[in-house]
This record gives C-alpha cells, structure tokens and sequence, in this order.
C-alpha cells in the first residue's frame, strides 16, 4: 500500500450533499435516532493489529491513522468535478468488478476546509439514481479547533455503526457504537488542516 496525495489545497475537496442510503444530510449530522453510544474511556486500549481490524471491519473505505485517507481501489480511473471556485464536489469512477465508486465533497462557507465527505460504491447494475442504495458507504463530518485550525472531531457513518471521535492531549478518544464490532478508545491521527486529503491505494 501507498500513500499519494489526493485533495491538495489548489483543489481542496469538500463533499457535497451527502447521501447515506437516503436521507444523507440527517446522518451525518446526528445520529440514528437508536443510537446509544457507550463511553469507553475507562476500559484498556486494544492491541494496535487488534484496533486495526476493527477499524477494517467497520469501514474499508477510508483509514483516520495515521493520517485520514481515502482507500482507493488500484485500477479505478478517477474524474473530477469542480465547482466555481475551483475546489473539487465530485469524484467519480469504475472499479475492475464494474462497481461505480463515488466521492461527493462539502467544504465549510467561503472556506477551503472540508466539512464532510462521502464514499459510496454502487453495484454493477446500479446507475446512482435515487432508487439505487450504494453496496457499501462511509460518510464522515469533521469539526475544527478554533485556535488551530485542525480537526478536533470526526464522526463516521457506515453500514456497520456509528463512530465518534475527539481530540485530547496527543490522541483521539473514539466511541465506536456497532451491533458486530467491538470498542477501542485510542486513535492516533495526526493533525490536519482540512485542506489535503490522501489516497491510499490498495
């Protein structure tokens, strides 16, 4: 695996209108309305391989450490979508299998800073109408320091639960609520600015 940059400052990305099998906008900004997370911040942290496969398990679309990136299949032709100010909404493109892979980006008011972003992967036979519902999806809205600049906070949706994380004294406290996957409490990210995120070419 490698690490090549993907949405540079030029052409920051931000995704836009964000669809988690239906109502995108409300998932991202709250939880399910089931949702009934349980604080772990007293319990041990996991083993790192442990901690890893849980994170696999809940999403393989993106990673948050050591750095966010985006997971991309090798082999996908990628095309981009600029708005009017010349940061990237859209990246679109067509796995080996035929699967449609889709990012859609939103970017805080008059800023270059992400506010959130989604991955979707539909199937062969779908066309991303409104009837389609992706094969797999990870939404994620992030939350900034005000005297930093850097994120303090991502939540992550996917198909497999709900993940909160914030930032602390030199590590990310993460309560991850899912019916299937267990729970760690540590996260090592390191700081970012909103404004570059990375691909991770798999």
């Amino acid at each position: 695996m490698r690490f090549t940059s993907f949405l540079g400052i030029a052409a920051t990305a931000t995704f836009a209108a964000l669809a988690f099998i239906g109502s995108p906008a409300n998932a991202v900004a709250v939880p399910p309305s089931s949702f009934q997370p349980a604080d772990i911040g007293s319990s041990s942290p996991e083993s790192v391989s442990n901690k890893e496969e849980i994170f696999k398990a809940f999403t393989s679309l993106l990673k948050l450490e050591p750095r966010i990136a985006i997971v991309q299949p090798k082999g996908v032709g990628l095309t981009h979508v600029v708005n009017d100010r010349g940061l990237i909404e859209t990246i679109s493109g067509t796995t080996v299998n035929k699967e449609l892979y889709k990012i859609l980006v939103t970017y805080k008011e008059n800023s270059e800073q992400i506010s959130s972003f989604s991955i979707k992967v539909y199937g062969p036979e779908n066309k991303d109408d409104q009837n389609d519902v992706p094969i797999d999806v990870a939404v994620v809205a992030i939350k900034y320091d005000s005297n930093t600049g850097n994120a303090r906070a991502y939540d992550v949706i996917t198909s497999q639960g709900y993940l909160m994380t914030e930032a602390r004294e030199g590590y990310f406290k993460a309560i991850l609520n899912s019916p299937t996957l267990g729970s760690y409490h540590e996260l090592n990210i390191q700081p970012w600015d909103g404004k570059h995120i990375e691909r991770l070419l798999v």
